[in-house]
């Protein structure tokens, strides 16, 4: 596993792989992720290898507009 990310600060998108990540929120905000992560496992299983990767952005549509800068992808 590998985790990668873009810095809000830099103005240049560079993907960083990074060592660590945390995620800072009230509760339901971490639900809804572990909801995600869960559903993106999922979809892992039943499609193996022709999985390409999923935004939590897609699955719960108010992301967008509560957190416009900030996104979770998880690919395989």
């Amino acid at each position: 596993m590998k985790i990668y990310g873009y810095s809000l600060k830099s103005e240049i998108n560079n993907l960083l792989e990074m060592k660590e990540v945390t995620f800072q929120g009230e509760s339901e905000q971490i639900k809804k992720i572990a909801d995600f992560l869960n559903h993106v496992a999922d979809l892992i299983e039943k499609h193996g290898e022709d999985f390409g990767h999923e935004h939590i952005k897609d699955f719960y549509l108010d992301w967008r507009e509560k957190f416009p800068n900030i996104d979770i992808i998880v690919s395989r």
